[in-house]
């Protein structure tokens, strides 16, 4: 499924087709790594269903394909004692796309919708809004759809203490709740904010009363 909706988009954006099975090959080995549990092609599935839901409210231009670009893309480099993997994501994703001959213009927008993905600003522009709420949409779903993305986001730093990791994630997390929206778009609002803001309370809560799912 997953290879089919990478050929789709690859057809429509004029990626060169002796490319793309091989940049698909390379990009399903690195959401495989074994150190990975929640940033996996589960997660790109996860970001292509929320775009499928809601593409065709987006405005029509190459900012759909640059979207979805940055879907496929803004995870392939993770590692999550490092600081620069969007950076690193969006340098590779360039490589990627001159090799399938697509246009400079074009590649240097995806990159900057990737390196928004980090989170750590917020989003500047409307192809921006949208790649950000994509991305995060997982804060809004179901307790138990949330639980397991926190429970693969504890496993992914197993190697940080069960102390540090208390303190660091609730800041995280509370960094989110003290926006004024979580969600930079009226549609991912609607559909999402308040569940959102519940399920982090909720985690908050966990690590700020002693509760500890992760190893020490």
């Amino acid at each position: 499924m997953l290879r089919e909706a990478w050929l789709a988009w690859c057809d429509r954006v004029g990626f060169d087709s002796k490319s793309q099975d091989s940049i698909y090959e390379r990009m399903e080995a690195a959401y495989a790594e074994p150190t990975r549990f929640y940033h996996t092609f589960s997660h790109i599935r996860h970001c292509l269903s929320e775009w499928e839901v809601m593409r065709n409210d987006f405005p029509v231009g190459e900012d759909r394909l640059a979207i979805e670009a940055a879907i496929w893309f803004h995870d392939v480099i993770y590692r999550p004692e490092a600081s620069d993997n969007e950076l690193r994501s969006a340098e590779w994703a360039a490589t990627a796309m001159e090799d399938g001959g697509l246009e400079p213009d074009f590649i240097d927008q995806v990159k900057r919708l990737i390196l928004v993905t980090d989170h750590r600003r917020l989003p500047r522009t409307e192809a921006e809004n949208w790649i950000c709420d994509i991305d995060l949409s997982i804060l809004g779903q179901p307790a138990s759809a949330y639980e397991a993305y926190a429970a693969a986001i504890r496993q992914e730093y197993h190697f940080v203490s069960a102390s540090s990791y208390r303190i660091g994630r609730a800041a995280v997390l509370q960094s989110f709740l003290d926006r004024e929206w979580i969600f930079a778009t009226p549609y991912f609002r609607g559909r999402y904010e308040s569940l959102a803001r519940s399920n982090l309370q909720s985690e908050i809560s966990q690590w700020t009363g002693g509760f500890e799912t992760g190893t020490a």
